[in-house]
Protein backbone atom coordinates (compact mmCIF):
# COMPACT_ATOMS: atom_id res chain seq x y z
CA UNK A 1 0.00 0.00 0.00
CA UNK A 2 1.29 3.22 -0.91
CA UNK A 3 0.79 6.73 0.58
CA UNK A 4 1.05 9.62 -1.00
CA UNK A 5 3.91 11.96 0.00
CA UNK A 6 2.81 15.20 1.51
CA UNK A 7 -0.48 13.60 3.37
CA UNK A 8 -0.26 12.47 6.41
CA UNK A 9 -1.41 8.70 7.56
CA UNK A 10 -5.27 8.43 8.90
CA UNK A 11 -4.51 5.52 11.45
CA UNK A 12 -1.71 3.56 12.96
CA UNK A 13 -2.05 0.42 10.40
CA UNK A 14 -1.31 3.28 7.87
CA UNK A 15 1.73 4.24 9.56
CA UNK A 16 2.99 0.87 9.48
CA UNK A 17 2.40 0.40 6.30
CA UNK A 18 3.83 3.46 5.29
CA UNK A 19 6.87 2.07 7.04
CA UNK A 20 6.79 4.72 10.28
CA UNK A 21 7.01 3.52 13.88
CA UNK A 22 3.01 2.18 15.28
CA UNK A 23 2.31 4.08 18.39
CA UNK A 24 0.36 1.30 19.47
CA UNK A 25 1.95 -1.42 20.61
CA UNK A 26 -0.94 -4.54 21.48
CA UNK A 27 1.32 -5.32 24.50
CA UNK A 28 0.84 -1.85 25.92
CA UNK A 29 -2.35 -1.66 25.35
CA UNK A 30 -4.25 0.34 28.75
CA UNK A 31 -6.46 -2.62 30.26
CA UNK A 32 -10.13 -1.75 31.19
CA UNK A 33 -9.45 -2.95 34.96
CA UNK A 34 -6.79 0.13 35.24
CA UNK A 35 -8.98 2.66 33.27
CA UNK A 36 -11.49 1.45 36.14
CA UNK A 37 -9.74 1.77 38.52
CA UNK A 38 -8.65 5.40 37.65
CA UNK A 39 -12.32 6.25 36.75
CA UNK A 40 -13.25 5.26 40.40
CA UNK A 41 -10.79 6.89 42.07
CA UNK A 42 -11.47 10.46 40.10
CA UNK A 43 -15.64 9.64 41.21
CA UNK A 44 -14.23 9.09 44.69
CA UNK A 45 -11.70 12.04 44.69
CA UNK A 46 -14.61 14.37 43.79
CA UNK A 47 -17.08 13.42 46.34
CA UNK A 48 -13.90 13.32 48.99
CA UNK A 49 -13.46 16.23 48.36
CA UNK A 50 -16.99 17.64 48.72
CA UNK A 51 -17.27 16.29 51.76
CA UNK A 52 -13.80 17.52 52.78
CA UNK A 53 -15.52 21.16 51.97
CA UNK A 54 -18.72 20.84 54.29
CA UNK A 55 -16.33 19.33 57.84
CA UNK A 56 -13.78 21.98 56.92
CA UNK A 57 -16.55 24.16 56.39
CA UNK A 58 -18.67 23.13 59.58
CA UNK A 59 -15.71 23.65 61.86
CA UNK A 60 -17.98 26.39 64.15
CA UNK A 61 -20.93 23.84 64.20
CA UNK A 62 -18.85 20.48 64.88
CA UNK A 63 -15.53 21.86 66.26
CA UNK A 64 -11.80 21.43 65.46
CA UNK A 65 -12.52 17.62 65.17
CA UNK A 66 -14.15 18.60 62.07
CA UNK A 67 -11.24 20.46 60.49
CA UNK A 68 -9.24 17.73 60.88
CA UNK A 69 -10.76 15.27 59.45
CA UNK A 70 -11.43 17.75 56.68
CA UNK A 71 -7.90 18.11 56.34
CA UNK A 72 -7.46 14.03 55.99
CA UNK A 73 -10.15 13.65 52.92
CA UNK A 74 -8.82 16.49 51.54
CA UNK A 75 -5.58 14.48 51.31
CA UNK A 76 -7.06 11.72 50.63
CA UNK A 77 -8.71 13.52 47.59
CA UNK A 78 -5.71 14.71 46.51
CA UNK A 79 -4.47 11.29 46.36
CA UNK A 80 -7.02 9.92 44.42
CA UNK A 81 -7.09 12.40 41.87
CA UNK A 82 -3.04 12.44 41.35
CA UNK A 83 -3.18 8.48 41.86
CA UNK A 84 -5.83 8.39 38.94
CA UNK A 85 -3.54 10.48 36.66
CA UNK A 86 -0.57 8.25 36.75
CA UNK A 87 -2.89 5.13 36.71
CA UNK A 88 -4.48 6.81 33.06
CA UNK A 89 -0.68 8.05 32.06
CA UNK A 90 1.12 4.45 33.20
CA UNK A 91 3.31 5.89 35.43
CA UNK A 92 2.25 3.93 38.18
CA UNK A 93 -0.94 2.93 40.21
CA UNK A 94 0.85 2.56 43.61
CA UNK A 95 -0.50 5.96 45.06
CA UNK A 96 -4.30 4.83 43.77
CA UNK A 97 -4.01 1.64 45.56
CA UNK A 98 -2.81 3.62 48.63
CA UNK A 99 -5.40 5.24 48.64
CA UNK A 100 -8.09 3.55 47.61
CA UNK A 101 -6.91 1.51 50.77
CA UNK A 102 -6.91 4.56 52.79
CA UNK A 103 -10.63 5.51 51.72
CA UNK A 104 -11.66 1.62 52.27
CA UNK A 105 -10.82 2.38 55.72
CA UNK A 106 -11.97 5.22 56.51
CA UNK A 107 -15.43 3.79 54.99
CA UNK A 108 -15.09 0.69 57.40
CA UNK A 109 -14.21 2.84 60.44
CA UNK A 110 -17.29 5.12 59.22
CA UNK A 111 -19.06 2.24 58.93
CA UNK A 112 -18.44 0.70 62.68
CA UNK A 113 -18.90 4.04 63.97
CA UNK A 114 -22.91 4.24 62.65
CA UNK A 115 -23.19 0.65 63.53
CA UNK A 116 -22.20 1.12 67.32
CA UNK A 117 -24.74 4.17 67.33
CA UNK A 118 -27.64 1.48 65.82
CA UNK A 119 -27.83 3.20 62.32
CA UNK A 120 -26.21 2.21 58.70
CA UNK A 121 -24.43 5.09 56.73
CA UNK A 122 -24.73 4.36 52.85
CA UNK A 123 -21.70 7.36 52.22
CA UNK A 124 -19.46 4.48 54.15
CA UNK A 125 -21.12 1.67 52.39
CA UNK A 126 -20.01 3.64 49.43
CA UNK A 127 -16.58 4.24 50.28
CA UNK A 128 -15.45 1.34 51.79
CA UNK A 129 -16.79 -0.01 48.18
CA UNK A 130 -14.93 1.88 46.19
CA UNK A 131 -11.44 1.76 47.64
CA UNK A 132 -11.83 -1.94 47.78
CA UNK A 133 -12.85 -1.65 44.18
CA UNK A 134 -9.89 0.16 43.26
CA UNK A 135 -7.48 -1.99 45.12
CA UNK A 136 -8.83 -5.24 43.44
CA UNK A 137 -8.67 -3.65 39.92
CA UNK A 138 -5.16 -2.40 40.32
CA UNK A 139 -3.78 -5.62 41.93
CA UNK A 140 -5.21 -7.74 39.03
CA UNK A 141 -2.20 -9.22 36.78
CA UNK A 142 -3.01 -7.17 33.98
CA UNK A 143 -2.91 -4.27 35.64
CA UNK A 144 0.33 -5.02 37.32
CA UNK A 145 1.63 -6.16 33.58
CA UNK A 146 0.99 -2.97 32.27
CA UNK A 147 2.82 -0.81 34.61
CA UNK A 148 5.52 -2.95 34.32
CA UNK A 149 5.96 -3.21 30.85
CA UNK A 150 5.34 0.78 31.03
CA UNK A 151 8.55 1.26 33.40
CA UNK A 152 6.47 2.03 36.28
CA UNK A 153 7.31 1.12 40.06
Amino acid sequence: MTIPSGSEPESAQHRAAAGGPSPFVPSERRPGQVLAAAAVGFVVGFFVLMNALVLVGAVRLLGPVSAVFGAVYLALAGACVWGSVKAVTGRGGRLLTVAGALTGGLGVLGLGTSLAQGAVNIWSVLLAAAGTGIVLLLLQSSSREYFAARGAK
